[in-house]
């Protein structure tokens, strides 16, 4: 029995040898070189079920596009940036939501997704949002004038 119950399971136990081997790498030395416990874990499992990591963190992206080039990554702006998510929430609670992870939980953006999020939320909330990048904050503040009139602020 021992013997059958070992050869069903060998191929998920390769993938967990995989995934602490991949973890173990990320953690283990320089802290200019290794990750938080969370990131090594999220990307050890993307590596080893093909899967798309989200990341959230630049220090993680860039050891994930340096260590891992062929891994497909994603941020959490990008699953609020889906149509389905866009769609399924609205642009009220949607803008609502982002402003809040920017607030409250001090969610990182890309300064290639700043755009994005500034249409969204309006020129005033980016304001108050430290969470984003320094250029977009001072753009919106700089410009709010100007986009009052297309702005979601509220």
């Amino acid at each position: 029995m021992r013997q059958v119950l070992g050869d069903l399971a060998a191929p998920d136990l390769q993938k967990a040898d995989d995934a602490f081997a991949h973890f173990e790498e990320l953690v283990v030395g320089p802290a200019v070189e290794t990750l938080d416990d969370g990131e090594a874990a999220t990307i050890a499992y993307a590596m080893t079920h093909s899967a798309t990591a989200l990341i959230d963190e630049r220090k993680a992206t860039r050891i994930c596009r340096e260590r891992f080039p062929a891994l497909r990554l994603a941020c959490t702006i990008d699953v609020l940036m889906h149509a389905d998510v866009q769609t399924r929430l609205g642009p009220a609670l949607l803008a609502d939501a982002v402003f809040r992870a920017l607030q409250e939980g001090q969610m990182r953006v890309f300064s290639h997704h700043a755009e994005w999020v500034i249409g969204l939320i309006g020129d005033e909330r980016a304001a108050l949002c430290p969470s984003l990048p320094r250029r977009a904050r001072t753009l919106s503040t700089e410009s709010a004038p100007a986009n009052q009139s297309g702005s979601n602020a509220r």
